[in-house]
């Protein structure tokens, strides 16, 4: 636009000071005045759709270093960390719940496994020992024998027996979490191990909604004990523990576990505590 301008007041200039001279001069400085303006217009205008290039360039460039919010990651603190995991080999299930492990450093450990119970299976107190408690057994078995595990640990290291007790990960599985929505096991925690209480009974909500496992198994019919069989005493296979016939706990023994002795001395012979009620 400045050269635009300069060449205006230029002519205006050039036509008061030859307005008396010869056509053929004029008519060349128009000439060259016309084309002069001409290259300066296009000049300007390339210059200006130069800085409008550029402009939609700069305009371009913001618009590509936007951030998407929906692209966006999650800020740190929001990702719950990994939990902190030490290896064992599980050389032995003894019962739903509780395991034995081979640490890296060789030692050799019973695990118990935090927040959950099983139904006994193998409790000294045989009358403890419930049909499903083989069940939860097996359940344990055929996914940690013999297998590579992650051991988790809480607040509390250990338990009053001196057992471990952790967290136990079959792969990205906890397995305590999968018994309870197997409905294999039922939530039991005890500060301060309480980490994953919520979990643990959400899983145990939708199981018994659902009738899994523990929740929808009915024991098999037991009939009464056949006292045909003869004998003073009877005895339970399950309790180890003896009664008179007529004993109101010794009348709750199924045929299943009746034994039957014909003398104490040979109930007792046999590993059988005499009742505490009847007192035979």
């Amino acid at each position: 636009m400045v050269a635009l301008v300069v060449v205006m007041a230029l002519l205006v200039g050039c036509g008061d000071s030859d307005s008396g001279g010869s056509g053929s001069e004029s008519g060349y400085d128009d000439a060259g005045a016309d084309a002069y303006v001409a290259e300066a217009q296009q000049s300007d205008g390339s210059e200006s759709e130069g800085e409008t290039t550029a402009g939609s360039g700069e305009d371009q460039s913001d618009e590509g270093i936007e951030a998407d919010p929906q692209e966006a990651a999650l800020p740190a603190e929001d990702v719950p960390p990994a939990p902190e995991l030490v290896s064992a080999y599980v050389t032995r299930v003894i019962d739903g719940d509780t395991i034995e492990v081979s640490l890296p450093d060789g030692s050799v450990e019973k695990v118990r496994l935090i927040g959950v119970d099983t139904p006994e299976s193998v409790h000294p107190d045989k009358s403890r020992n419930v049909p499903y408690g083989d069940i939860a057994s097996a359940f344990t078995k055929d996914h940690l024998s013999g297998k590579t595990v992650g051991l988790e640990f809480d607040v509390q290291e250990r338990d009053k027996y001196g057992r471990l007790l952790a967290y136990v990960y079959l792969g990205d599985i906890m397995f305590n979490e999968l018994l309870v929505s197997e409905g294999h096991a039922s939530v039991s925690t005890y500060p301060p191990n309480v980490k994953y209480v919520e979990r643990f009974t959400a899983g145990q909500l939708a199981a018994r909604n659902a009738g899994l496992g523990q929740w929808g198994y009915t024991p098999p019919e037991e009939s009464a004990p056949d006292e045909s069989a003869g004998g003073e005493y009877i005895g339970s296979a399950r309790s180890y523990k003896f009664h008179y016939t007529d004993c109101v706990w010794g009348q709750k023994i199924t045929s299943n576990n009746a034994v039957y002795f014909a003398s104490r001395d040979e109930a007792i012979a046999a590993g059988f505590a005499p009742c505490k009620v009847c007192n035979p």
